[in-house]
């Protein structure tokens, strides 16, 4: 029910030993949390907890503060796919060696997806770090196999959007996914979302998830507009101890 464990990727970021705090299931006490916490002796931890009245009233009772809330949805093929008005002058790529994309193109990317997300909500966290988790986050897909899979899209040989696909055991997530702002409305999104579904039904893979924050409201209709359902909420605490 309760797991703890040093992330060294934002730790290496930040400069601080951070852990993440996971809780699924509803608690007694802060007792059990007090203990795991002394023994790792963390400078920064983000707590991960599942959506219950008990568990809200433990984090307010030991300072943390309520950064997001997080979504996660599962997709469910019971919605019937509608035909999406692509313009003609598209192109998907599946990303290998040969296909690279600028730090531009990243920074344009991370412009989108930084506003919404916990690091940038976070005030104890510099926008300069927030940027630079993204940056990194991004740029490790592509060139440090961090993603498993993933695909470009291209609008008048101009990339236009991508998504990033992780496995984990027998399960696939879709990790990212962004296309920039003058390219929506397109139905490029939902292209990207159907690739990703015949690379995951390729690897024999039946579970698939997306998280998302709960306040992203987009995002969220995004998702359901394609077949995905909500499977677990969470709440997002963080707390810095220097």
């Amino acid at each position: 029910m309760i797991n703890i464990y040093k992330d060294d990727f934002d730790s290496k970021i930040l400069k601080k030993n951070v852990f993440k705090l996971l809780i699924n299931g509803t608690l007694k006490d802060n007792k059990s949390i007090l203990k795991k916490i002394k023994e790792v002796g963390a400078d920064i931890i983000f707590a991960f907890v599942k959506y219950d009245n008990r568990n809200i009233r433990v984090f307010e009772n030991l300072g943390f503060n309520l950064i997001s809330i997080r979504n996660t949805y599962e997709y469910q093929n019971t919605v019937p796919s509608k035909k999406n008005n692509l313009i003609k002058d598209y192109r998907l790529i599946s990303y290998n060696k040969n296909v690279s994309i600028s730090g531009n193109t990243i920074d344009d990317f991370v412009k989108i997806l930084l506003p919404t997300s916990r690091y940038y909500k976070d005030v104890n966290i510099s926008k300069k770090s927030s940027k630079e988790i993204y940056f990194n986050w991004i740029n490790n897909s592509f060139y440090k196999n961090y993603a498993d899979s993933i695909f470009l899209v291209e609008v008048q040989n101009k990339v236009a959007g991508f998504i990033s696909l992780k496995l984990k055991k027998s399960i696939g997530y879709i990790d990212l996914i962004c296309i920039l702002p003058k390219y929506r409305k397109m139905g490029l999104g939902s292209l990207l979302i159907k690739e990703s579904l015949k690379f995951f039904k390729n690897k024999k893979i039946k579970e698939i998830y997306v998280i998302t924050e709960g306040e992203n409201l987009s995002a969220n209709a995004f998702y359901q507009k394609n077949s995905f359902i909500i499977k677990n909420v969470e709440l997002i605490y963080h707390k810095h101890y220097y």
